[in-house]
């Protein structure tokens, strides 16, 4: 209780809070932002609850995990019943089993929650929430895109439920910048060849050993290898 009580504290002090309408879904939520943040986006099936919803705008499945969260003025704090809100970008935490609190990305430096990192880094000139997937001699982050695809009774398109399509790009970073991975065979040898590791090395490597780019645990081989 000593935790929750400051936590609440840090929270009306250092942010400015704002009360937005009310959303009807699935969560029965409602979102409070903070900054200029506004309406509780969890995507436009709520309008019409009776259709199923395939997917998730979210990261996690469940809002029963522990965040532990790093401000940059205001040090690590641990939050529960966090999330990650792929399609706002955003770090979510539920209070009260009826809302949500939307953290500004801008103040986060660092996010952990289970064994996964989440870092704020500019991207196409704003500050973004990009898991980091691999750092080793190499580091690399993943983007995540959500489409939303809407049901249709024509049956022609034959779609019958509503669905998050969700995507991943890799960026790998360099003196602070980010530059998007190439995820084709001769795109990512010549990305990543070097004076030691020649780009017929890697295409060899990536033949020899039958690596798909798309597969994430073949990616991470291949990263360890053009890494070593």
């Amino acid at each position: 209780m000593k935790f929750v009580f400051s936590f609440l504290i840090f929270l009306f002090t250092f942010t400015v809070f704002a009360q937005d309408e009310d959303y009807t879904n699935s969560l029965k939520t409602t979102r409070s932002g903070f900054g200029n943040q506004s309406g509780f986006n969890m995507g436009p099936e709520f309008v019409n609850a009776r259709t199923r919803t395939d997917g998730s705008a979210y990261y996690f499945d469940a809002w029963d995990l522990e965040a532990t969260i790093y401000l940059k003025e205001q040090g690590r704090y641990k939050i529960d019943k966090a999330n990650i809100n792929l399609m706002d970008n955003k770090f979510e935490a539920l209070y009260d089993e009826t809302k949500v609190y939307t953290f500004d990305t801008k103040n986060i430096l660092q996010i952990i929650i289970k064994d996964k990192i989440f870092r704020t880094l500019t991207l196409d000139g704003k500050p973004t929430l990009l898991e980091l997937f691999f750092n080793e001699d190499i580091t690399i982050y993943k983007y995540y895109t959500i489409k939303y695809s809407k049901s249709s009774p024509n049956p022609m398109v034959n779609r019958r439920t509503n669905k998050y399509i969700r995507n991943e790009r890799y960026y790998v970073e360099e003196n602070g910048r980010l530059e998007k991975v190439k995820l084709s065979k001769r795109g990512f040898a010549k990305q990543f060849a070097t004076k030691e590791l020649n780009r017929d090395a890697i295409e060899t490597y990536i033949e020899v050993n039958g690596i798909s780019l798309s597969d994430e645990a073949e990616l991470q081989q291949l990263l360890n290898y053009v890494g070593s």
